[in-house]
């Protein structure tokens, strides 16, 4: 084959060079000696490429980064709310279920008709568990608990990890809906109904609601609620 002495783009069927052949490829052939030919097989980047590649690369990163945290918390918020729901479809699961209870005074005997359920305070990192062995859904939780049974009442306290609070309390309808905020409540079930008992405290009075909505926030602001409906129906709304 006899090779061109000015640059052009070919084919090369085959290229042979002391008795080894070449596969067909593509390239730019320069010049030939009568025993060397070169091949150039296309340029790489230039400076200017590399360092507009570099910068879009630097701004993809922090971007993602920047963002990387508020996804977090957000993430974090939303499981701490579908725990908060599910704390207080256990208490329902508990008062449907008869688990017993310990009277109180009488350490023998067994109750099977509690009232099982979860006390709010606003503002407040935390919440109670509690069972009120007074088989009474119309007695806030603060009032035993202060009048002695907090020992046998209380089955646990759920604690939030720091900065996130359950920030605000409302009845009647949605914090955001002008509903009524409270500073205490409660959340009760007893069977055989799964229906919710709602009773929220205001100034030391105690309302009764079908409804209620409780506002957590996290530590950037970003808030989630529980919605609590006297039919026992529990929902997480962002």
């Amino acid at each position: 084959m006899i090779f061109p002495k000015s640059k052009e783009h070919v084919f090369l069927e085959t290229c042979e060079r002391d008795g080894a052949s070449t596969r067909k490829i593509s390239a730019e052939i320069y010049p030939c000696s009568k025993n060397t030919c070169s091949f150039d097989f296309g340029r790489g980047f230039t400076l200017l490429e590399l360092i507009i590649s570099l910068a879009i690369f630097a701004f993809m990163t922090a971007f993602l980064l920047a963002k990387y945290g508020t996804f977090n918390q957000s993430v974090i918020l939303t499981d701490l709310a579908y725990d908060t729901a599910l704390a207080i479809q256990n208490a329902q699961a508990s008062a449907l279920d008869v688990q017993g209870a310990t009277a109180s005074g009488a350490p023998s005997t067994i109750l099977y008709n509690n009232v099982y359920g979860i006390h709010f305070t606003a503002p407040s990192n935390n919440f109670i568990y509690f069972v009120n062995p007074a088989n009474s859904t119309s007695t806030p939780s603060q009032t035993f608990i202060a009048s002695g049974l907090g020992a046998s009442s209380n089955l646990g306290i759920y604690t939030m990890k720091a900065g996130d609070t359950v920030s605000q309390m409302c009845i009647i309808s949605a914090c955001a809906g002008g509903g009524t905020s409270v500073l205490a409540l409660d959340v009760s079930f007893q069977r055989p109904n799964p229906d919710a008992t709602i009773i929220g405290t205001v100034s030391g009075v105690n309302a009764t609601s079908t409804y209620a909505d409780i506002t957590i926030s996290g530590n950037d602001g970003s808030t989630r609620d529980v919605i609590i409906r006297g039919t026992g129906e529990i929902s997480v709304s962002n």
